[in-house]
């Protein structure tokens, strides 16, 4: 589902018109934070309960920045 519309066509259309192979997997590479979380207590309360999740765990620090600056 995206956007609330339903695409059961979707992983089809992506394997055969593009090419994507979804059993492809790539091994994850190992990954460390360098820095603790800078976190801005005012606000995380503000938004804690605008969120599903709202967390400063390094696994998911690493998954959400991309490779980017943590």
């Amino acid at each position: 589902m995206n956007s609330g519309k339903v695409l059961p066509n979707f992983r089809k259309w992506c394997e055969d018109v593009i090419g994507l192979d979804i059993g492809d997997t790539t091994p994850v590479a190992d990954m460390f934070v360098p820095d603790p979380p800078n976190i801005n207590v005012g606000f995380n309360e503000e938004v804690k309960n605008h969120c599903s999740v709202c967390t400063t765990d390094d696994a998911e620090r690493i998954f959400h920045s991309h490779g980017h600056s943590l």
